[in-house]
C-alpha cells in the first residue's frame, strides 16, 4: 500500500482498514481489528516534503500498526518500487489515484504497470472516485487526515512547488 499522507492514500487507509475489520470479523480473528501490520505500506520521503506530511505519516503508521517501510530521501520512486519488490515480493501495490490525477486517466481499478517500470499490478479501489467524493468520505467518516488540508492547500508535494489554494482564502485570511 503506497500510503503518501495526501487525501487520497488516506482515504485508502481507511477502506483498507474497514475491509481488514470485517474480513477478521468474519473469520473469527479477535486480534486488533482494522490493523494493517500483514499489509506492506511504504513511503518515500522526498528532501522538500512538509514536516506536517511526514508527522502525519509516522503517526498513522504508529496508530494502525502500519508494517511501514520508509525510503530514504534521494532515491527515485521507480529504484524504490523495484527495492520494494525485491525485498518483500510484491506483486500488487494498493494506491490512491483517481481518474482526475496526474497519469491517472488510462488507468483502470486494475492496471499494470507502466512499460520500463518494475513489473507490478496496480490496485486503484478509488479510480473513479471525484474529489467531491474523496472529501465526502473523509468528512463523513471524521478520520484524521493531514493538516495542511485545512490551512488552504488542496494537493500536496513539496514545500517548493506546492501552494495554498487562493479560491479557498476567506476574508478574514482564514482558509475554507
Amino acid at each position: 500500500f503506497s500510503f503518501n499522507g495526501g487525501k487520497d492514500s488516506t482515504v485508502v487507509l481507511h477502506i483498507l482498514r474497514a475491509a481488514v475489520a470485517k474480513w477478521e470479523a468474519k473469520n473469527g480473528d479477535k486480534g486488533h481489528p482494522g490493523e494493517l501490520g500483514a499489509i506492506t505500506t511504504f513511503f518515500f520521503e522526498e528532501k522538500n516534503d512538509f514536516p506536517e506530511i511526514r508527522a502525519f505519516t509516522a503517526a498513522e503508521a504508529s496508530k494502525y500498526n502500519l508494517n511501514c517501510k520508509t525510503f530514504e530521501v534521494g532515491k527515485s520512486f521507480m529504484e524504490g518500487v523495484q527495492a520494494l519488490i525485491d525485498e518483500c515480493d510484491l506483486k500488487a501495490i494498493v494506491q490512491g489515484t483517481r481518474k482526475g490525477d496526474p497519469n491517472g486517466a488510462d488507468q483502470e481499478t486494475f492496471s499494470p504497470s507502466s512499460p520500463g517500470w518494475p513489473l507490478f499490478m496496480r490496485v486503484n479501489p478509488i479510480i473513479d472516485w471525484t474529489y467531491t467524493d474523496v472529501w465526502a468520505f473523509l468528512r463523513a467518516t471524521k478520520v484524521h487526515y493531514c493538516s495542511l488540508y485545512d490551512e488552504g492547500y488542496t494537493s500536496l508535494g513539496g514545500v517548493h512547488n506546492t501552494t495554498k489554494n487562493a479560491s479557498l482564502r476567506r476574508a478574514d485570511g482564514t482558509y475554507a
